[in-house]
């Protein structure tokens, strides 16, 4: 009673409504005057200790009936907040055929989403895995042949780097912190969710983060470059440098797929 009475008194009468501040004011005005009470059959004086006492517990009422609204408004909240989730979830990763069966409402919708993506997004797409440390390389390279073999992929290029916790020293020569692979792909109309369902069911089978960027036609000179060596950081040059070493070590091209843009002195 005393805690929620502090927190009563911090607030103040803000959270009263009108009818209970009312009340409370009829109370007020009681003081002073004769009230008959009928378990006692007698009569006596409001005292304004009794306003006191009777004013403390009608906050106390009404501030609980407040918290009561509160937790059952939060609840709502949560529960509204989940189910949105939940819609969203089925609205970005389900393709329209299959909105479709289950929301049909919400498949026009869904077209439309897609529509205005790829207008925005265009046909060149960058995309980045990074398979957990236990992934061989071999067995990395093996998904990636798997997907880039997709009909929807009018010209691919991918490299494969190691992975780096900090600064890169001898021991990298040979191995790094696991390893990771950069993707440019031509994906011409096809839609960009369609993408990321099959990527998806291609990786299925592994523990893989998996990066989605998109490029315009003019920054792809810049990209492969990227890609296969002009970086322009330092500390990436360096990286870089035992990139080579490593792939060679572990009978790796310098890159598969092929060049979206010639570059002077480079081969697989």
């Amino acid at each position: 009673m005393e805690d929620i009475q502090k927190v009563i008194d911090l607030l103040g009468s803000d959270y009263l409504s009108d009818v209970e501040q009312e009340m409370i004011n009829s109370f007020r005005n009681n003081i002073g005057k004769e009230y008959y009470d009928a378990e006692d059959k007698k009569t006596y004086i409001y005292t304004e200790s009794q306003f006191e006492n009777d004013k403390k517990i009608r906050e106390k009422t009404a501030f609980l009936k407040q918290v009561e609204k509160i937790k059952k408004d939060a609840l709502l909240k949560v529960i509204q907040n989940k189910y949105t989730k939940y819609y969203s979830d089925i609205i970005d990763y389900s393709t329209p055929e299959e909105l479709a069966k289950i929301l049909p409402d919400l498949a026009s919708l869904k077209e439309k989403q897609e529509e205005m993506e790829d207008l925005k997004t265009g046909k060149i797409m960058f995309i980045t895995f990074s398979p957990q440390k236990s992934v061989d390389v071999y067995e990395l390279i093996k998904y990636l042949e798997k997907l880039t073999k997709f009909k929807f992929i009018k010209k691919y290029l991918y490299v494969l780097e190691q992975r780096f916790d900090g600064e890169p020293n001898e021991k990298y020569k040979e191995q790094g912190d696991g390893m990771h692979a950069h993707l440019l792909i031509n994906k011409d109309t096809y839609k960009t969710s369609h993408v990321k369902r099959d990527v998806g069911r291609v990786f299925k089978n592994m523990v893989c983060n998996i990066d989605y960027a998109f490029r315009s036609e003019r920054d792809i000179g810049k990209t492969q470059k990227y890609m296969l060596g002009d970086k322009k950081d330092p500390s990436k040059q360096k990286k870089q440098t035992y990139d080579k070493i490593w792939r060679k070590a572990m009978g790796l091209k310098n890159f598969y797929g092929d060049l979206f843009q010639e570059m002077d002195g480079l081969s697989a």
